[in-house]
């Protein structure tokens, strides 16, 4: 029997780059459409859900590192193996949205985009110097999900990736063209889905509340240090579009 589409959106940032919590929005603008059986008690912990597909994690271990040598069907196999829930049947579900992470995904876009045209591409962009903090002050070498033991507490070596991971991400935009927005509920809805569900609301009701009216939803953090008020979200959409019948 045939089975539901799977839309998928690769999401992408820096450590430190406030790319959870992008992921974290999304899942709830799109309650009733996304699949967060890859949620489980060790991947929710201080607001990073699901698989991160980072070296050294579970479910990925060195998966990612040899991304390169992977075809489209390994890769699907792979990402897919990390959702408890199997894909519904087309009868019951037109589509179902997967959410797939990784900080490596930067190395790789042209590769994302030749495999899956269809699918979309999700990046938060932070400047170095900011992402580098934020990443140090959620935790850094002592982050316990998603952790970092990868760089084997080597500072140097984080500072480097995340030099090249922006640099990879600048001239993903620059190819094609790509607009840095604010990420906010107005991002969302000219995007990914114009009647967001009703838990988003309730979830970003302090913005609303907030005195003074921050329009991102990276601007609760840290407010007076102006540490995310250059934070970003680029998206590159793939074909499929399910939202816009």
């Amino acid at each position: 029997m045939a089975k539901a589409r799977v839309k998928r959106i690769f999401i992408s940032g820096t450590a430190g780059s406030l790319w959870s919590g992008v992921d974290r929005y999304l899942r709830y603008a799109l309650l009733g459409f996304v699949d967060n059986s890859d949620i489980n008690e060790y991947r929710n912990q201080e607001g990073h859900l699901g698989a991160y597909w980072n070296p050294g994690n579970e479910p990925s271990w060195d998966w990612i590192l040899n991304f390169a040598d992977y075809d489209r069907d390994h890769i699907i196999e792979t990402l897919d193996s990390a959702y408890a829930d199997p894909i519904p049947d087309a009868s019951e579900r037109e589509f179902i949205i997967r959410t797939h992470k990784s900080h490596f995904w930067a190395l790789h876009y042209d590769k994302l985009v030749d495999l899956f045209p269809d699918d979309d591409i999700l990046i938060c962009r932070t400047p170095h110097h900011k992402a580098w903090l934020w990443w140090q002050i959620c935790g850094g070498h002592d982050t316990e999900f998603n952790d970092y033991k990868y760089y084997n507490r080597d500072y140097e070596a984080i500072w480097q990736e995340i030099g090249l991971q922006l640099s990879h991400t600048d001239k993903f935009i620059e190819k094609y063209q790509l607009e840095k927005e604010l990420w906010n509920r107005s991002f969302i809805e000219k995007h990914f889905i114009k009647t967001p569900h009703p838990f988003f609301d309730r979830r970003i009701e302090e913005f609303i509340r907030h005195p003074e009216k921050i329009d991102s939803l990276a601007g609760r953090y840290w407010q007076g240090t102006h540490l995310t008020d250059e934070t970003r979200v680029i998206v590159k959409l793939g074909n499929y579009r399910p939202f816009e019948k």
